[in-house]
């Protein structure tokens, strides 16, 4: 497994499709779990900063940002994600 390190916090990174590793469904059930645990837990001790960040990213301040912001304010202060992640989130 490769793991991400971020803000002195090591994360698992999810197997990519050209990945040769065949993961068990009850295996990426549980790396989703961390990482959404690692998410949860970075964006409460980064709260002020990633609102702060928002913020100075509504340019017309109508509580609306841009994707390209969305994802580099998340990526710098939660856990960075590649673009194809971002793009698989926002489709949910």
């Amino acid at each position: 497994m490769v793991v991400l390190t971020s803000g002195g916090m090591t994360y698992p990174t999810p197997p990519t499709s050209s990945s040769f590793t065949i993961v068990r469904s009850s295996s990426w059930l549980m790396i989703c779990s961390v990482y959404i645990e690692c998410y949860h837990s970075q964006m409460r001790s980064n709260y002020v900063n990633v609102k702060r960040a928002m913020a100075a990213c509504d340019r017309h301040e109508d509580g609306f940002i841009s994707l390209p912001d969305l994802r580099a304010v998340l990526s710098a202060f939660t856990i960075p994600m590649s673009e194809q992640l971002f793009h698989q989130l926002m489709e949910r």
